[in-house]
């Protein structure tokens, strides 16, 4: 069966299953997929896919270029955000303590 796939913006062969709650999932070859609820029929799938097309179709495809630009982004907001709340620590020293001293070992007498 063919299901449109919002993320390549294609119609696409997909695979379906049952979770064991019952849900109906709907997986396409990139790995993403839809969920449908327990006791639905086939016709009820068949118009939410139309549904899912209608809503989807058209959508900016997010390329990995893309995808790094938002995560920098993203990286760049975060680290504002840290610094108003008045952390300037590099990240992994999210504390203000200082180094625990050395301790040497005692010889055993």
């Amino acid at each position: 069966m063919l299901a449109f796939n919002a993320n390549t913006q294609q119609e696409e062969e997909v695979t379906w299953a049952s979770d064991a709650t019952g849900e109906l999932i709907c997986t396409f070859p990139t790995g993403h997929f839809l969920k449908f609820p327990k006791g639905i029929t086939k016709e009820q799938v068949a118009y939410l896919l139309e549904e899912h097309k209608l809503h989807n179709q058209g959508k900016e495809i997010i390329t990995p270029e893309m995808e790094a630009a938002n995560q920098a982004a993203l990286k760049v907001t975060q680290d504002i955000a840290q610094e108003l709340n008045g952390n300037t620590m590099p990240e992994g020293s999210q504390n203000n303590a200082p180094p625990a001293p050395e301790v040497q070992a005692q010889p055993q007498a």
